[in-house]
């Protein structure tokens, strides 16, 4: 008896795994031990595939399972099978000889041995699972095990899980995906391109007139003005640093005797006879008449207590000693007392520092309120309307407060409505011959002739360089775009009239052609740098 090749197969074994085994044993006679439930024998397909391959590769196949439904199939196919190896008799790998032969394998053994040809199969012992394999699907899998390759690597679709429906997964679940991406290739890519042309340059002159309260006329060059005015007013505390007496003035009576035939002079300021750095002064000058004795009220001429006293002194006329008269009852009533003041040099130097502070944050307000507009320069004023303090200068206090109030005025027109003159201007002179590529409306200068503040008036020039090339009709551009890949789309545009450079933008990046869509085109014209050079 020739012994046989044994070849254990998993559970999962596949069919082209289980072929490429069996082409690559040495073995003729080989036997398949095959889990129950294998894969590989739950479809009578595999089972046909095995059997024919096996017989294309002159080799005997035989399969041991303890799978009742397995074996049943396999015979149906006409494959030996048995329970267990010891099931297989000898004829299986050897030529039969007749029955009853001396020498008769089946005559020393109690092992059944199962005819390797097909026998009937009851519909009770044959069970087809879902998903069984049609005629088509296993002459598509032959033709991919006809493909495997000698050096024995698997194709890109080998794994041939019987039952599983491919097909209607590729045309319920590919169609509807085809059909995404070709929505998604038409709407979703964008693409731009920036056209770089060389453009002349044009100088624009135009000049302008401005009045409060009327509306922008772009034929006639009339601009609307407006006064833009900030008024700030800020206050600062400072100490006061000035010092002033403040007591009282003595006062008393002087008893003046005219013993002569004759009025005296006039007399009105006295001193005593013991300090004549001290003055009294009467409210009036008086006449002393002949033989007469006058009692004279007098003021001290500064006040303090040093010009207290002097009870009992003699007090005589200042410009007339030889008049002279008696203080009884002394000066008195006079006080010392030194307060602090404002000075003019107080108020002068917190006045000059606040101006200048309110000033700065009155112009900081003032810029930020005409940050937008185009201010008439000559016509900016700055003005202080008022200064006061609170003690005023000379009155007591040991601090005071400097309130200043400043004004910045000044003329100015809206950036839009010169921009505007000078679009308007830029299109009458040049639009109708050439593509406008930049009217120069960011940058004008104004050069005034006259203005006045006060009535809102203003004359003068406004001047700008515009680009200009020849026209280019963007909308065709657009069109002639249309599914251009990037080099037909540089070839196109390089060709236009004008055009020195071009840039082309995609979305997606990857995608380097122009969309199907005009709207999903755009065009962009700008100067190149070497025109504005």
């Amino acid at each position: 008896m020739i012994t046989p090749k044994t070849i254990y197969l998993e559970s999962d074994e596949e069919i082209t795994s289980v072929i490429d085994k069996i082409r690559k044993t040495e073995f003729a006679d080989i036997v398949l031990v095959i889990p129950k439930g294998a894969t590989i024998t739950q479809s009578i397909v595999n089972l046909k595939l095995i059997k024919k391959k096996a017989e294309s590769l002159n080799k005997n196949i035989s399969i041991v399972t303890g799978d009742k439904v397995a074996r049943t199939l396999a015979e149906k196919v006409g494959i030996a099978t048995g329970a267990t190896v010891g099931a297989l008799g000898a004829e299986v790998f050897e030529p039969a000889v007749a029955m009853g032969s001396v020498n008769d394998p089946l005559q020393e053994t109690n092992e059944v041995i199962l005819d390797k040809e097909a026998i009937p199969i009851e519909s009770a012992d044959l069970v087809i699972t879902e998903g069984e394999d049609t005629e088509a699907e296993a002459e598509e899998k032959e033709e991919l095990l006809e493909n495997i390759k000698e050096n024995g690597k698997k194709t890109k679709n080998d794994n041939l899980m019987p039952g599983f429906p491919w097909k209607k997964i590729l045309l319920f679940g590919g169609i509807p995906l085809i059909a995404l991406l070709v929505v998604a290739y038409i709407y979703l890519p964008q693409a731009k391109a920036n056209i770089f042309v060389n453009a002349e340059k044009t100088p624009v002159t135009l000049d302008i007139s401005g009045q409060k309260g009327v509306k922008l006329d772009l034929e006639k060059s009339v601009i609307p003005t407006q006064v833009i005015e900030v008024t700030k007013e800020s206050s600062k505390k400072s100490p006061a640093t000035g010092k002033k007496d403040v007591g009282t003035k003595a006062t008393g009576v002087i008893t003046i005797a005219n013993t002569t035939a004759s009025d005296s002079l006039p007399v009105q300021t006295f001193s005593p006879s013991s300090n004549t750095a001290l003055i009294y002064t009467a409210t009036q000058a008086i006449v002393i008449k002949a033989n007469k004795v006058e009692n004279i009220n007098v003021t001290a001429s500064g006040i303090g207590e040093n010009f207290n006293g002097f009870s009992g002194s003699v007090f005589f006329a200042v410009k007339a000693p030889s008049i002279s008269g008696t203080c009884n009852s002394g000066m008195a009533g006079g006080t010392t007392k030194q307060v602090t003041i404002v000075t003019q040099g107080d108020f002068d130097s917190t006045k000059e520092a606040l101006i200048k502070t309110a000033t700065e944050e009155a112009t900081t307000d003032f810029n930020a309120k005409a940050k937008d507009l185009k201010l008439i320069e000559s016509t900016k004023k700055t003005e202080t309307i008022s200064v006061t303090s609170s003690p005023d200068v000379g009155a007591e206090g040991e601090s005071f407060t400097v309130i200043v109030k400043i004004s910045v005025r000044a003329l100015a027109i809206s950036n839009n409505d010169l921009s505007a003159l000078i679009k308007y201007e830029v299109k009458r002179q040049l639009g109708g011959t050439k593509e406008i590529i930049d009217d120069g409306s960011g940058v004008v200068n104004l050069a005034v002739d006259a203005a006045n503040l006060d009535e809102g008036t203003l004359s003068g020039t406004i001047t700008t360089t515009a680009f200009v090339a020849p026209k280019l009709d963007k909308e065709k551009i657009q069109i002639n775009l249309e599914g251009l890949n990037n080099s037909q789309a540089k070839s196109y545009l390089l060709d236009l009239d004008g055009v020195g450079t071009v840039e082309l933008e995609y979305f997606p990046s990857f995608i380097k052609s122009f969309p199907r869509l005009k709207n999903h085109i755009y065009v962009n014209v700008k100067v190149s740098d070497s025109s504005k050079e």
